[in-house]
């Protein structure tokens, strides 16, 4: 079974460093250091008025996330310039690369293996074909 964790991070009510460190490593250990974890950005609307989750926090919650020993930990409803792609746990190339819900860069080769080093990933949902003009596959 393919699990993903998202955290909403507010301002003021859940943006603790501690807390989002202890997040992380409940997911590690838990779950298991391949299960993406996403932090995304909240924005008010209707009756809510904190500010907007600031870039740096949530690049922080990155970082701290990583450090833990997750392989794949997102940003989401912000630019990120690390936090949208996806990298391969054993050598670190980029393997996808995202801009919004596009993809700018596949480097996969056999299907779901980095182009790289070849480490299999986990969580590819269908299979890519780099002969065909689709794009018709998932990948956390």
């Amino acid at each position: 079974m393919h699990i993903e964790t998202t955290n909403l991070i507010i301002p003021n009510q859940n943006d603790n460093l501690d807390d989002i460190r202890n997040l992380a490593k409940w997911v590690k250990d838990n779950l298991g250091p391949e299960t993406p974890l996403h932090f995304s950005a909240y924005y008010p609307t209707f009756k809510m008025s904190e500010k907007r989750t600031s870039y740096e926090i949530l690049d922080k919650a990155y970082n701290i996330a990583k450090e833990v020993g997750l392989y794949f930990v997102y940003v989401g409803n912000m630019r990120h310039p690390k936090g949208e792609n996806t990298y391969c746990p054993n050598c670190d190339s980029l393997v996808l690369s995202r801009s919004g819900y596009s993809f700018t860069k596949i480097n996969l080769k056999d299907g779901n293996k980095c182009g790289s080093c070849g480490k299999e990933l986990p969580g590819l949902i269908g299979q890519y074909n780099p002969k065909s003009k689709s794009r018709r596959f998932s990948f956390f």
